[in-house]
């Protein structure tokens, strides 16, 4: 780290260091390893909070909210009576609040008082990791100005807005590897973690029934791109020639998300 640093032209004042050390405070956040969570010299200040009185006070609030959204479930939902506040066709002293703007207010500031531990990995992120990781490709910059079609697409009326959910569960995922079954304890690069055993996903893979279908229809149809490695895992060939991938049930996807 420290010839990273030298290399790039860093320099580090030694008084603001804290070496060896399995926490650090930085930006509001207490980030240990794994872990991330708020500030208790924060905490202190929300609890103390009282409802704002004018709008200036109120943005000072809503930005502390923001920067802390993550430990705040529905965050925007529960913001949304306070942002209307902040609108500059108001004035700019606050009228007492309604129940709705207290019931927001006191919502804030009980979540951030007592936020969860937040783990660095991020879920979602990690299925996209996933699913995209069959693919050969190349991320390149684009400045926004040349997105002129995504703009256009964003832009354009519809009928109506699509309420349908997203749901966050996918049943199954598939684990690409090109050298043998990522879950393998086998297998040099496992060896630092505590892989999940051949028998436990084979067990899981039998329980799911989306797995169930999947090889109903490998013994009805040849056009299928799954199949059952030699070790009887049920597998399906990746989009890149010599990929497979490794296909984990529902109730294997959150231990596989987060390794």
């Amino acid at each position: 780290m420290f010839t990273l640093l030298g290399g790039n032209g860093v320099t580090l004042k030694a008084k603001k260091c804290h070496l060896f050390s399995n926490e650090v405070e930085y930006l509001g956040h207490v980030i240990r390893p794994g872990r991330i969570s708020v500030n208790e010299k924060n905490l202190k200040a929300i609890r103390k909070a009282i409802y704002p009185k004018t709008q200036t006070q109120l943005r000072s609030l809503l930005g502390m909210c923001n920067k802390y959204r993550r430990f705040t479930a529905g965050f925007a939902k529960v913001a949304k009576p306070l942002n209307k506040l902040v609108s500059s066709s108001l004035p700019k002293k606050l009228c007492p609040p309604t129940v709705e703007e207290q019931a927001a207010f006191d919502r804030l500031r009980e979540q951030l008082c007592h936020p969860p531990i937040s783990a660095r990995t991020n879920n979602r992120l990690n299925r996209w990791r996933i699913r995209l990781a069959e693919f050969d490709y190349n991320v390149e910059y684009k400045p926004g100005r040349q997105h002129a079609i995504a703009d256009a697409l964003s832009r354009m009326p519809t009928e109506g807005l699509n309420t349908t959910p997203i749901p966050e569960d996918i049943p199954v995922v598939g684990v690409t590897t090109r050298s043998g079954a990522v879950l393998d304890p086998r297998r040099p690069e496992n060896k630092g973690q505590v892989p999940i055993s051949m028998a436990e996903l084979a067990k899981e893979q039998l329980a799911n029934s989306i797995s169930q279908e999947i090889c109903k229809d490998m013994d009805t149809t040849d056009r299928t791109r799954f199949y059952e490695n030699g070790d009887g895992i049920l597998c399906r060939h990746g989009q890149q020639e010599g990929t497979q991938q490794v296909v984990v049930p529902r109730s294997l996807v959150t231990d596989v998300l987060e390794r």
